[in-house]
């Protein structure tokens, strides 16, 4: 076969009308969830999921920081890489997303009331929605 020449490379320039860019963000969310659902991802927030648990009653109505790891471990939830959550971050969730941390710089949504136990460890409730 002889050497024939390479074609000329050709470079496209597309140009997205800002009314598109929309569409084009849903349609690629869509396919996303799509793609997670076949690979049985879930992508919802850790704190949300513990929510709807706590709303179902499969997490007691104030929980201990070790209760919510054992929910955790228990319904094999992993971030969405599929890796485990590890400790520090499960006890950081709670705490970032604790009512009485509104002064800190995190961004969490602070949908979590603390207190103190009798024995002195702290425990977690969800803030009702109204």
């Amino acid at each position: 076969m002889a050497n024939l020449p390479r074609p000329p490379y050709v470079r496209i320039e597309l140009r997205l009308h800002p009314d598109d860019v929309p569409v084009i963000k849903r349609l690629a969310e869509e396919r996303q969830a799509a793609r997670d659902q076949q690979l049985g991802v879930n992508r919802q927030p850790l704190i949300d999921r513990a929510r709807h648990a706590w709303d179902k009653g499969a997490l007691p109505h104030e929980f201990t920081p070790a209760e919510f790891k054992y929910w955790v471990r228990q319904n094999s939830i992993t971030k969405p890489d599929g890796t485990a959550y590890a400790e520090a971050s499960l006890h950081a969730l709670l705490s970032n997303s604790d009512k009485k941390n509104l002064g800190s710089r995190n961004l969490n949504k602070k949908v979590l009331r603390s207190s103190k136990g009798e024995n002195g460890h702290k425990r977690f409730t969800f803030i009702c929605s109204t």
